[in-house]
């Protein structure tokens, strides 16, 4: 958002506040839970940890309120974002770990290996960075997925010194 001119800034801004108006009009618990993810994402992206942490937060409980499925895994996703930001990676990395369910996601499985690489395990990046190349990349996300997991690794293998081609296509 700090690239964004001031009149785009304003117009996100406008059209995010705008949102959770409607939101909150129709009272449903899954608009309103989207409306507290856009706050989060973008409290996050100008820095402000604490306001997206409490909007992803709110965004959490009402997304299992509506019973959107999804909303564990956007909480951890941005959580570990912010993780990333605030240099906790090494605190992250055993709790990305203990969480096998979501490690068949793609973006989860990928993000994991980054914060590995990022938290200096550079030996567990590699052996799971192998793991996802023999799969074929197991799960092949298409989609918002693609761009995520693809960056994670393209990140990751730069920071191990690898030069496996990390692209999920």
């Amino acid at each position: 958002l700090a690239a964004l001119d001031t009149g785009h800034k304003s117009r996100l801004e406008t059209a995010s506040s705008r949102y959770g108006e409607v939101a909150e009009q129709l009272d449903d618990p899954r608009e309103r839970s989207q409306a507290a993810t856009v706050r989060a994402t973008i409290a996050f992206i100008e820095g402000r940890y604490e306001e997206s942490e409490a909007s992803s937060y709110e965004a959490l409980e009402l997304g299992k309120a509506s019973g959107d499925f999804n909303a564990e895994l956007i909480f951890y996703a941005q959580g570990l974002l912010r993780a990333v930001d605030l240099g906790q990676v090494k605190d992250v990395l055993p709790l990305l770990l203990d969480a096998t369910d979501y490690q068949r996601i793609p973006a989860f499985a990928t993000g994991t290996v980054l914060c590995a690489a990022l938290a200096g395990e550079h030996e567990m990046a590699g052996e799971r960075l192998d793991e996802l190349m023999r799969s074929g990349f197991e799960g092949k996300p298409r989609g918002a997925d693609w761009l995520s997991s693809t960056t994670f690794l393209a990140q990751a293998c730069t920071i191990i010194g690898s030069v496996a081609r990390p692209s999920p296509v």
